[in-house]
């Protein structure tokens, strides 16, 4: 009998692991934009490991290097920035709503 209430217990933890695991990697994905897994990867390699960023641009990994050729690139493609409330927005033409304040 004892066996058999220690496979049951083994299978509803194995269960409960599971479900843990799962809530842990959307929780940190809907936070940071990236799963309990990527941050681990990023941390043990030093890179930018994200599955967000791999389904942008088809690289799981990405180092400082190259994320700082694409914003370089991003940047001398749109030369006009503007702050908005909570981000930097910018446009390839200066935008004719903005203000001195927001440029």
């Amino acid at each position: 009998m004892r066996p058999i209430i220690f496979a049951s217990l083994l299978f509803i933890l194995q269960g409960c692991g599971a479900a843990i695991f799962g809530a842990t990697e959307i929780t940190s994905l809907s936070t940071t934009g990236k799963t309990a897994s990527d941050h681990v990867l990023s941390f043990l390699t030093g890179d930018d490991c994200s599955i967000l960023g791999y389904q942008k641009t088809g690289h799981y990994c990405r180092s400082p290097a190259e994320i700082a050729q694409e914003q370089s690139l991003i940047r001398n493609a749109q030369p006009y920035c503007y702050r908005q409330l909570s981000d930097i927005v910018c446009y390839q033409r200066p935008d004719p709503q903005a203000t001195t304040r927001t440029q």
